[in-house]
Order: C-alpha cells, then sequence, then structure tokens
C-alpha cells in the first residue's frame, strides 16, 4: 500500500481566523471529530498523558494559541496532521484518486513526463508542488505530512501552464490522468475563491 495526496480547496484566510482564536467550541468539535481519515491519523499517535494524544495536544495548541513548545519537536508532524484536520472541517476534500495508492518517486515520473513537454521549470515541478509547505504557520515536520499550497492569486498562471493541448502531449497516459486531475484541482479552486492546500503521507 503506497502513500497518497490528500487535496482540499480551503479559504486560507478563514482557517487563520481559528488559529489562536481561543473558542473552545472551535476546539471541542475539531477533537469530537471522528470521520474515518482523521481516525486513522489519531492512530498514529502514542497517547500524551490519560486523557490526550498528542494530535489532540497539537489541535489544541492550534485553536488555543498555547505555545508550540520545541520540547515537542520530535513530534512536530502532529501539527501538520492537526492543520489537515482543520482542512478537513472547513474545506472541501477533491478527488485524488489519481494522486493515491503511490509512492513518493511518482513525483519524479510525472516531472520527467512535463520536463518532456517543456512545462516543468525551476518554479514549477511536482516537488515544488507539493513540498512548498502549509499555508499557515506551524511548526515544520521532518517527515510526514508533506504540505504544499497553492494560493488563489496564482492559480490562472498555473492552470494557463497546464492547458488542456499541452497535456495531450503527455505520452505516458497515467502521468497525464495525474495532471489533469490536479488542474481540475485548480479550476476548482479559481472558480470558487479558494486556496489549494495538499498534504502527502
Amino acid at each position: 500500500m503506497g502513500y497518497g495526496v490528500m487535496p482540499y480547496a480551503v479559504d486560507i484566510n478563514y482557517l487563520k481566523h481559528f488559529l489562536g482564536c481561543k473558542d473552545e467550541s472551535v476546539l471541542a468539535e475539531l477533537i469530537d471529530v471522528h470521520d474515518e481519515d482523521l481516525q486513522k491519523d489519531m492512530e498514529d499517535f502514542d497517547p500524551y498523558d490519560d486523557e490526550e494524544t498528542l494530535l489532540d495536544l497539537a489541535i489544541k495548541h492550534l485553536i488555543m494559541g498555547e505555545r508550540q513548545s520545541e520540547d515537542y519537536g520530535e513530534y512536530a508532524s502532529a501539527y501538520g496532521y492537526a492543520f489537515k484536520h482543520l482542512c478537513s472541517a472547513y474545506g472541501e476534500h477533491l478527488n485524488n484518486s489519481q494522486w493515491s495508492a503511490m509512492r513518493s518517486s511518482w513525483f519524479d515520473l510525472v516531472d520527467e513526463e512535463m520536463d518532456s513537454i517543456g512545462i516543468k521549470d525551476e518554479s514549477f515541478s511536482m516537488w515544488s508542488f507539493f513540498h512548498n509547505g502549509p499555508a499557515v504557520d506551524i511548526p515544520l515536520p521532518g517527515d510526514f505530512p508533506s504540505m504544499g499550497h497553492v494560493l488563489r492569486q496564482n492559480m490562472p498562471a498555473l492552470i494557463t501552464k497546464l492547458d488542456k493541448e499541452s497535456l495531450e502531449k503527455i505520452k505516458d497516459n497515467e502521468a497525464r490522468e495525474s495532471l489533469e486531475q490536479l488542474r481540475e484541482w485548480l479550476v476548482i479552486c479559481h472558480e470558487s475563491s479558494r486556496d489549494l492546500q495538499c498534504f502527502y503521507h
């Protein structure tokens, strides 16, 4: 079983209002959410004490504006998953059928296909797209989840770069379908005036 990219259409400015809002009802809502994906993430973290997991603690830190202690540096990934939960709760999870059950080598293969038709450059590659970090200020994990984002003002240029005529030139069918789906994410976000936040784990 491979890893996968989890893309969310979100309003980053809206999400930022929750960071440090100190609203107990928001905190309770996020911690009480138990959909399948969030439950799987919860299981990756051992209990911090008798009541909280490290993921619970990271969510609490983000919402309540508490000190993001360096004592939890080795558990910084919990903050990435906590932010993912925020995106899941207040954003829209997009279809990722072409970016699931994959290894990181898939990014390289897609990059090679993009390079073959001249649309890959230093500013745009799959590695930069999916690994440029979160759109908010949180501790960065040394491992998973990897995070990448595109702000709404940058959508038009990327949609143009991934125009349908160019994508039709890609010979590898799966790589082409992956890029077509990525373009769909951008179009959905652009048409709804939202940002794109992705998580890879």
